[in-house]
């Protein structure tokens, strides 16, 4: 029997107060992509990915351990892009959602 909406929804909210009590104690998402990332030696995806998109520029840059997200026909592999911003025009002050200030206090 599959769980309700309901249980779903319970069971996503008491996984959010787990991670922010994480949070609180230093869990950090560097943590997180090396307990759910690959390593990308010997993962021809990854290498693939690596071939492709590092120009030597710096611009594109892989973890050693990024995510994978596989399909029947490829993966996508996640890698961080560059934004220069050398004046600050593009920054823009960080805005927490609502329901996030309301877990924050649980």
């Amino acid at each position: 029997m599959l769980p309700s909406d309901e249980a779903r929804a319970r069971c996503t909210g008491e996984m959010l107060l787990e991670l922010l009590r994480l949070k609180r104690r230093g869990l950090t998402f560097d943590h997180c992509l090396k307990f759910f990332g690959e390593d990308w030696r010997g993962n021809p995806l990854i290498e693939e990915a690596r071939r492709i998109c590092d120009r030597g520029s710096g611009d594109i840059h892989f973890d050693n351990d990024p995510l994978v997200s596989e399909f029947a026909d490829g993966a996508y592999v996640s890698a961080w892009v560059w934004v220069d911003d050398c004046d600050g025009a593009l920054r823009r002050s960080v805005v927490v959602p609502e329901r996030w200030q309301l877990l924050s206090t649980a």
